[in-house]
């Protein structure tokens, strides 16, 4: 029997109007499971993400999970972890538009994103981790529902941030730290 460390690989999706894949799904980690220097990279990646605030083109948590998705598909143990500040008000229908007006979020553009978790996500073994981040109650509640798991649902507010991600950091790393045991 043997027990192999876990491969760490991290990818960065952003979305407003329309989703963007920011940095490919890239290991951070060495055979050895120590870190690796692509973590720099990917902490470039998520600094150069341009936030505007307000009027910033609305929210698509749909296509941002599409484009996770596509990052994460076929790989073991994955995760996605889901960071709004507001309910989707976009989603991408069925011939690849943008539909919603950026400012409400509809029945269509939480449906379009509840789905796509039920349908495609969790049937593919993805976890998702969501956290809400400085949201009204009605956002929460929304997020709760997403997460694959209760204690996968998160709430911040800016103070607390980076306790959240510590938290996650934790969890995912007592994940990979347990390895695979496989008998050879």
């Amino acid at each position: 029997i043997s027990v192999k460390k876990m491969p760490v690989n991290i990818g960065v999706v952003s979305f407003n109007q329309k989703a963007t894949t920011n940095h490919k799904l890239t290991s951070v980690s060495t055979k050895s499971g120590q870190i690796s220097q692509n973590v720099t990279d990917i902490k470039t990646s998520i600094n150069g993400i341009e936030t505007t605030g307000l009027n910033d083109g609305g929210t698509n948590i749909h296509d941002g999970l599409i484009k996770a998705y596509s990052l994460l598909a076929g790989q073991s143990n994955a995760y996605i972890i889901l960071l709004s500040d507001g309910l989707p008000t976009h989603y991408i229908t069925a011939n690849g538009n943008v539909g919603g007006n950026g400012r409400d979020s509809t029945d269509n553009c939480k449906n379009y994103a509840t789905d796509y978790v039920n349908n495609t996500i969790q049937p593919a073994g993805i976890n998702l981790i969501t956290i809400a981040f400085d949201c009204p109650e009605n956002a929460k509640t929304f997020y709760k529902g997403l997460a694959t798991k209760p204690e996968y649902a998160k709430e911040s507010g800016i103070g607390d941030i980076n306790s959240i991600f510590s938290e996650i950091a934790d969890q995912l790393l007592y994940v990979m730290a347990s390895g695979i045991v496989t008998d050879d």
